[in-house]
């Protein structure tokens, strides 16, 4: 359900903004095929570590992952470009990150198949 402010539904934000119209959402496979094109307007390199941008949270290692020796706390970059040493769930979170940071994506928080970049 919608925030409220006095009994008003407030539309969801992106950046600060209010953001119309349907949502929109690019894939962790959007922005590693799109790198470093595409992550400009994020403000986001791709080197900063995944705790870095999560509070601290690291991602989970796969067990090939892990047998292969990847990085605990691995780039943004990194791990998109290994999604088989890291579970769909941090490609995914990293790929929700971009995808609110990006003036130009209608980002509400939900996960959908339409990315306009």
């Amino acid at each position: 359900m919608p925030p409220t402010t006095n009994g008003t539904t407030v539309p969801p934000t992106t950046n600060g903004t209010t953001t119309p119209g349907e949502p929109e959402w690019c894939s962790p496979g959007f922005w590693r095929n799109n790198y470093p094109e595409a992550w400009g307007p994020t403000g986001l390199t791709g080197n900063e570590t995944y705790s870095s941008q999560f509070g601290g949270d690291l991602p989970t290692r796969t067990q090939a992952g892990i047998n292969a020796g990847a990085p605990i706390d691995p780039t943004l970059i990194y791990t998109l470009q290994n999604p088989q040493y890291y579970g769909g769930d941090d490609t995914n979170r990293i790929a929700d990150l971009l995808s609110s940071l990006h003036p130009d994506i209608n980002y509400t928080g939900v996960r959908v198949d339409n990315c306009p970049l």
